[in-house]
């Protein structure tokens, strides 16, 4: 029963990945450094390719212009002169901005730690908020009595609400899929709650079974 938990809370966990990797091409606003700086570099990221595209062409156009009056009117005319100063230092700004666009392509690919993520440290915080402490020497791994705490129908309630709410707070264009995302784990994990309080029982008698049975149909939707 821990297991088939531990699988749902991952799902869960996964779409608040997904909203954590949405937000940080939005914003850079984040109590998390690490987070933050990732998120700084995925923005800049394209406005420095851009500008590094643009800056290689204007000193190719440059040092070309450069080379044919130099050619014409000989190295030392002030135009071929002045036109080589400025390729040279457009050369310099060129190699400037790819040592920006390889140090924010490596920051991009280094990634940052998914506890960071402001929904994920949301729902961390939901579980706390109800006495689930995560062991965080295993993998963030549960425990079974997180398993009776968790599929109460009020930490329910508080657990799957808590990215909903954020959604609201953070991404509110997308505050209305998030909803209806939300609303479905909160079905599941009521069914799931319902199931293993009969699982739990020392006895299953034929109106448990029956009732068992019920809740394991209504469930085949989410499996």
């Amino acid at each position: 029963m821990l297991g088939i938990f531990t699988k749902m809370f991952h799902l869960l966990e996964a779409l608040c990945c997904q909203l954590d990797l949405e937000l940080a091409s939005h914003t850079t606003d984040f109590d998390s450094s690490n987070f933050s700086t990732y998120s700084q570099a995925l923005q800049r990221l394209p406005l420095l390719q851009a500008d590094l595209e643009t800056a290689q062409h204007s000193q190719k156009v440059f040092q070309e212009v450069a080379t044919y009056v130099a050619l014409v009117h000989g190295e030392e005319n002030p135009l071929a002169v002045d036109l080589l100063k400025q390729s040279a230092a457009k050369k310099k700004s060129v190699k400037a901005l790819e040592a920006e666009v390889a140090k924010c392509t490596a920051t991009v690919k280094r990634g940052y730690s998914e506890k960071e993520g402001p929904f994920v440290k949301c729902l961390d915080n939901a579980l706390q908020s109800f006495g689930v402490q995560r062991q965080q020497y295993f993998g963030g791994a549960f425990i079974g009595n997180h398993v009776h705490k968790a599929l109460k129908v009020p930490n329910i309630q508080t657990l799957c609400t808590s990215i909903s709410k954020m959604a609201q707070e953070k991404l509110p264009h997308r505050s209305g899929e998030v909803a209806g995302q939300v609303s479905k784990f909160i079905t599941a994990f009521s069914l799931y709650g319902k199931c293993h309080n009969i699982c739990d029982q020392n006895f299953i008698d034929e109106a448990q079974a029956c009732a068992l049975d019920q809740v394991r149909k209504q469930s085949s939707v989410y499996m």
